[in-house]
């Protein structure tokens, strides 16, 4: 069942894009610009197990389909008392969160979570964008 979601949220989002660019709203103002800077991750980690989830997860999201669309920030915050906390922004929201465990082994577990979940919350957020539209209101203030 996990992998019917993602695929017929694809299907949502490929034919709401498709009838966006036949309707003309193609590449107009903030669209533009942000499909300019689209397919990248950017490594905002710290310590050698922020840059070892940050590579881990890099390498999975290359096979993710479509990943070429998405701008994906991975941020590290290391902490004496709690260890280190690592979280992933898509369009200034958060994706996922997760504190890194301390053995490396179990790292590999955690970036595959991660994976997952991202892409799925980001699949989510770009349906919603194309789905409900108000004119009222900018993105950030629904």
């Amino acid at each position: 069942m996990p992998q019917v979601l993602p695929r017929f949220a694809l299907l949502i989002l490929s034919c709401c894009l498709a009838s966006r660019l036949m309707a003309g709203e193609g590449r107009v103002g903030a669209v533009a610009e942000q499909e300019q800077f689209a397919g990248a991750l950017i490594d905002h980690t710290i310590t050698v197990a922020g840059h070892e989830f940050f590579k881990q997860f890099s390498m999975l999201w290359r096979e993710q389909p479509l990943n070429e669309r998405y701008l994906l920030t991975i941020h590290e915050q290391p902490s004496a008392r709690r260890g280190t906390s690592v979280w992933i922004e898509y369009d200034r929201v958060r994706v996922f969160q997760a504190y890194l465990p301390a053995n490396r082994t179990k790292l590999g577990e955690l970036v595959r979570e991660a994976n997952e979940a991202c892409y799925r919350n980001v699949i989510d957020a770009e349906v919603r964008k194309l789905l409900f539209r108000e004119t009222d209101f900018a993105r950030d203030e629904i």
